[in-house]
């Protein structure tokens, strides 16, 4: 017998409270980061009430729920500085190059071709690697590398309107 996938609702909304948990987590890290140096004589302790450690210790007695508070604010911050900066360069671009046209369309054009040639994650790591930056250059090496498509759609939505408006005043 065939096994039966899912419904879509109860896969969304399990997704949605992995999110969220993820989210709540990244944004209670203010909170839970000094309990993650608290050294614990007890491995794997569980503390009782608010400040007790919830998913217990490591080998090293720090707070699990801690660190997963650290590395949920890196897997949640990074990824919204790069779509944020990569939107804000291809609003101010493709702005420029839509309503410019001519040598500014081109340059932002050959811009745009140039770094979608570009592997832009295997790019980003060795830019990382060479300039000795960890995660944060990597994360503005991204920005710049995942602009361009950003770019593209401005560009074309502002010279569509453009065209749109001069055919209205004929």
């Amino acid at each position: 017998m065939a096994r039966r996938r899912p419904s879509a609702p109860l896969t969304v909304a399990v997704s949605a409270l992995i999110v969220l948990v993820v989210f709540v987590c990244a944004l209670l890290h203010g909170v839970l980061n000094p309990l993650a140096m608290e050294q614990d004589t007890r491995l794997g302790s569980v503390g009782i009430g608010v400040w007790g450690h919830a998913l217990g210790t490591d080998q090293l007695g720090r707070d699990v729920l801690a660190l997963l508070g650290a590395g949920a604010l890196s897997a949640v911050a990074g990824p919204l500085v790069v779509a944020v900066g990569s939107m804000l360069i291809g609003l101010l671009l493709g702005g420029l190059a839509g309503y410019r046209g001519g040598f500014a369309d081109g340059v932002v054009s050959r811009y745009a071709d140039l770094v979608l040639a570009l592997p832009a994650i295997l790019l980003a790591i060795v830019v990382a690697g060479v300039l000795g930056g960890g995660y944060w250059v990597t994360v503005l090496v991204l920005v710049v590398l995942f602009s361009p498509s950003d770019v593209r759609l401005v560009r074309g939505a502002v010279m569509e309107q453009m065209s749109g408006s001069s055919q209205m005043r004929v």
